[in-house]
C-alpha cells in the first residue's frame, strides 16, 4: 500500500484510504487527510473512519422520536399525542454521517463496549469540528446530520460547541432545544426554550414546544398556561388546541376540554374527531341529547369507520333513541360482517327494545344477529351470554322449561369463557344451578 501525506508525531497517515472517505462540512467537502489532526486525536479519527467503513450495507436510520414540521393537523388524522416542532431539516453533513457508522459498528461489538465506543465517536466528531472550523453554520449542519441519524448525544455535544463560538445564535439554541427534548432530557429542553422566549416572546414555535416539554414532566399547569398564552398570540393554532383540549381533560376540566373542541370545530368543521370527542365529553357531562348529535356529525364525516356507528348507537340509547342506535348498528354490521361484537351488540339493542315495545318482530331479529355472532366467534362469552338471556326470554314467554335449561347452558359457557362475568354467576344462582355441574348440550339454534 502506498503511504504519504502529512507526519504527525513521528507517524505517516495514509493518504490514499483517507481521502477516499469525503466528509461535508459547512457546504464544503474536504477529505481527512486534508484536516488538520493533532497526535491526540488520531484515535478519535481511526474510530471515524472505521465505523465510516463499516457502515457499507446498512440502512439510514429513522429521523428522531419526537419531531415534526410545523404543519396544521390533517382531517382524518389529528394529533393523539404532543409532539415537538423542529425548525426544518439541513442538509447532512456528510456521505455516511456518524450515526449510521454507529448503527454498523453496533451490530459488530457486544453491548457492553458499544457504550464506550459511542461516547468515543461523538467526542471525536465534535474535537475535529472544533479543530476545522469556527463557523456555526459547521456545528449546526453536524448536529442535524447526527440527530436525523438518531444520535441524540453527539447532537448535543455540536451544538453546545457551537453555542461557545455564537451564543446568541437562535438557530443553535432551537437545534439544542429539540435534541435535547429527542433525548428525554425535557428538564434541560425547558431551560433553552425559556431562554429563546425571553428573546423572542413571539416564537410560537418555541412557546408550542415549551408546552409539550412541560407537560412531559408532569408540569400541567404551566403547560396549561402555556398553551393559553400561545391562543392569545395565534387562535388559529390547531394543534395547540388539540394539546390544550386533551391536557383540559385528563386535569378533570371536562368543560373547558368541551369548549376546545367546539372552538376546533368552528375553525376546522370537515374534521369527524373532534366531534366524535365532543360527543364523548358531552355524554361524560350528563348531555346525550348533545352527545348523539356530535357523534352522528362524526359518523356522517367518517361514513367508513364501523367505530363512528357504533359510538353513535352507544350515545342513542344514552338518549333513549333505540331505533336510531339499531340503524346506526346495522351499519356498522354492512361496513363490518365479520365483526361478531357488532353482531352481538346488535341483539342486544333489538332484544332491549323488544322488552320495552313487546314487538315480536324485534325479538326474532335479535335471535337471529345473536346467532351470527356466536357463529362468527364461538369463543365470544358475550355472545353466548346474550344467547341465554333470549333462551331465558322464550322461557318467560312460553312457560317451556327446555328453553331455560339451555339458557342455563349457555349462561354456563360463557363462565367458562369468562369467569369474571358477575351477572352470569349471579344469574345461575338466582336459578339454583351450580355452574360446575350443569349437564346437557350448547344450544345453537
Amino acid at each position: 500500500m502506498e503511504m504519504g501525506g502529512d507526519r504527525t508525531d513521528g507517524r505517516l497517515w495514509p493518504m490514499r484510504i483517507l481521502s477516499a472517505h469525503r466528509l461535508l462540512w459547512g457546504g464544503k467537502a474536504v477529505s481527512i487527510g486534508q484536516m488538520k489532526v493533532f497526535p491526540r486525536r488520531q484515535l478519535g479519527f481511526i474510530l471515524l473512519l472505521a465505523g465510516s467503513v463499516l457502515c457499507c450495507g446498512c440502512k439510514k436510520g429513522s429521523p428522531p422520536a419526537g419531531t415534526s414540521t410545523d404543519k396544521p393537523a390533517q382531517e382524518d388524522t389529528p394529533p393523539v399525542q404532543l409532539a415537538q416542532i423542529a425548525p426544518g431539516k439541513t442538509k447532512k453533513p456528510s456521505r455516511r454521517p456518524l450515526g449510521t457508522a454507529m448503527e454498523a459498528v453496533r451490530t459488530r461489538v457486544s453491548r457492553a463496549p458499544w457504550r464506550q465506543l459511542e461516547a468515543m465517536l461523538a467526542k471525536a466528531l465534535v474535537e475535529a469540528i472544533r479543530d476545522f472550523s469556527s463557523d456555526p453554520n459547521t456545528y449546526l449542519a453536524a448536529g442535524n446530520g447526527c440527530l436525523e441519524q438518531g444520535n441524540q448525544e453527539a447532537a448535543v455535544q455540536c451544538f453546545r460547541r457551537g453555542l461557545r463560538a455564537a451564543p446568541e445564535s437562535l438557530d443553535l439554541l432551537r437545534a439544542l432545544a429539540i435534541a435535547l427534548a429527542a433525548d428525554h432530557e425535557y428538564a434541560r429542553a425547558i431551560a433553552v426554550y425559556e431562554r429563546i422566549l425571553r428573546r423572542r416572546p413571539g416564537d410560537r414555535t418555541a412557546r408550542f414546544n415549551l408546552a409539550v416539554s412541560l407537560s412531559r414532566v408532569d408540569r400541567l399547569a404551566d403547560a396549561q398556561r402555556a398553551y393559553e398564552r400561545l391562543l392569545e398570540l395565534d387562535p388559529d393554532f390547531l394543534r395547540a388546541r388539540y394539546n390544550l383540549a386533551g391536557l383540559y381533560e385528563v386535569q378533570g376540566k371536562l368543560s373547558r376540554s368541551r369548549d376546545q373542541w367546539r372552538q376546533i370545530i368552528a375553525r376546522d368543521p370537515e374534521a369527524p374527531h373532534p366531534y366524535a370527542k365532543l360527543g364523548e365529553l358531552s355524554a361524560d357531562l350528563g348531555d346525550p341529547e348533545a352527545a348523539m348529535d356530535a357523534y352522528a356529525e362524526a359518523a356522517k364525516r367518517d361514513a367508513k369507520n364501523p367505530q363512528a356507528w357504533l359510538n353513535l348507537a352507544g350515545a342513542a340509547v344514552g338518549a333513549g333513541s333505540f331505533g336510531r342506535a339499531i340503524v346506526a348498528t346495522q351499519q356498522a354490521a354492512k361496513l363490518a360482517p365479520q365483526d361478531s361484537e357488532v353482531w352481538v351488540r346488535l341483539g342486544e339493542l333489538h332484544l332491549a327494545l323488544y322488552r320495552a315495545t313487546d314487538r315480536r318482530e324485534s325479538f326474532l331479529e335479535a335471535v337471529e344477529a345473536t346467532r351470527s355472532g356466536v357463529r362468527l366467534d364461538p369463543g365470544s362469552p358475550t355472545g353466548w351470554g346474550l344467547l341465554g338471556d333470549l333462551l331465558e326470554q322464550m322461557h318467560n314467554d312460553s312457560g317451556d322449561p327446555k328453553y331455560l335449561a339451555g339458557a342455563l347452558r349457555a349462561w354456563k359457557h360463557a363462565l367458562e369463557l369468562d369467569p369474571g362475568q358477575a351477572r352470569i354467576s349471579k344469574l345461575l344462582r338466582e336459578h339454583q344451578e351450580d355452574p360446575a355441574e350443569t349437564p346437557g348440550e350448547l344450544p345453537t339454534e
